[in-house]
């Protein structure tokens, strides 16, 4: 992941640049890894996305942007 100087990017907007920049739809465990965080940090993010309905997780584990 690309960083640049004296831009700071909160963890929510991380998550949704990942999906964004890799097809909208992506396994949660790749979701951790490409956006460096741990899962605890990950799963309070994705309850607060679903909860706003900017997300969608399917049975299979998979987020996608709605």
């Amino acid at each position: 992941m690309e960083y640049r100087a004296g831009i700071s990017q909160s963890p929510r907007d991380r998550v949704l640049w990942v999906l964004a920049n890799f097809g909208g739809k992506m396994e949660r465990g790749k979701l951790r890894s490409k956006a460096g965080m741990r899962n605890v940090l990950l799963d309070a993010i994705l309850v607060e996305l679903l909860k706003e309905g900017r997300i969608g997780i399917d049975e299979r584990d998979f987020v996608s942007l709605k």
